[in-house]
């Protein structure tokens, strides 16, 4: 009998415990039990930046030139406006400029009225004709001259000067900037490696901004033969490529 009690107190405890549990999971919410598997990746990563530079002279032009006349009669503006236009295009072409690069951006006929003593009405008093004309020079050299030719017959407005780069230019100009950039970020990146001791493993991304300085454009006068010419300065387009390399670490 006394070893019966021995068995049956502990297999008693456990089965009112498991007891206790069901009614308690029937009862009440589950018992929270949950198992969360985390895979991680650590990748080192130090990035440096470098920034190159490249400047080259424009080799092309473009500029605008405009006639504007008044006569009396609309017909008699346009006669002087177009007459002075077709010599100053016959001209350009002589210097060796293409026709492919001259072409008429702006042509308008416009009223011009006399302002009206009290009591009148308003009148015309004659008529204005403007033609402005594009005009490329592919050698920029022949910028100056192309003006003063075009101002010597008959042209009266001038405007909107500037010199670019041709798409081959600025590609050379791109590529001397970025591996100047490439360079120095590398150098960078040595040489912090090397004080600090961290131990750099393969490039694996690049970066690139581009930036571009305008240099101011320069025109001057320069006297010759009593005569004062128009000299032109182009200065230099300026191309920037800032780099960033991101290295892995070891």
């Amino acid at each position: 009998m006394e070893n019966n009690k021995a068995w049956k107190a502990p297999f008693l405890t456990v089965v009112f415990v498991f007891l206790g549990l069901f009614l308690y999971a029937k009862i009440a919410d589950p018992i929270p039990f949950s198992l969360t598997s985390v895979q991680t990746t650590q990748s080192n990563l130090f990035q440096v930046q470098g920034t190159g530079e490249a400047a080259g002279v424009p080799k092309t032009a473009s500029f605008q030139v405009g006639v504007t006349k008044t006569a009396n009669t609309p017909d008699s503006a346009q006669d002087q406006t177009n007459e002075s236009a077709n010599q100053i295009i016959s001209e350009l072409k002589k210097l060796g400029i293409s026709e492919k690069n001259i072409k008429t951006t702006d042509y308008s006929v416009n009223p011009q009225y006399r302002f009206p003593q009290v009591g009148e009405s308003q009148q015309i008093s004659g008529y204005t004709v403007t033609q402005t004309l594009e005009v490329k020079v592919e050698d920029v050299d022949l910028a100056s001259r192309a003006i003063d030719i075009s101002v010597t017959n008959g042209a009266n407005l001038v405007s909107g000067l500037s010199f670019v780069l041709t798409d081959e230019e600025k590609l050379n100009l791109e590529n001397e900037a970025r591996k100047e950039a490439i360079d120095k970020a590398k150098l960078k990146a040595e040489s912090i490696a090397k004080i600090s001791g961290i131990r750099l493993g393969r490039i694996i991304n690049i970066e690139e901004n581009f930036g571009g300085v305008p240099i101011p454009l320069r025109a001057q006068g320069a006297i010759e033969e009593h005569k004062v010419q128009t000299e032109i300065l182009p200065g230099e387009s300026k191309v920037t490529v800032t780099v960033t390399l991101f290295y892995e670490t070891r």
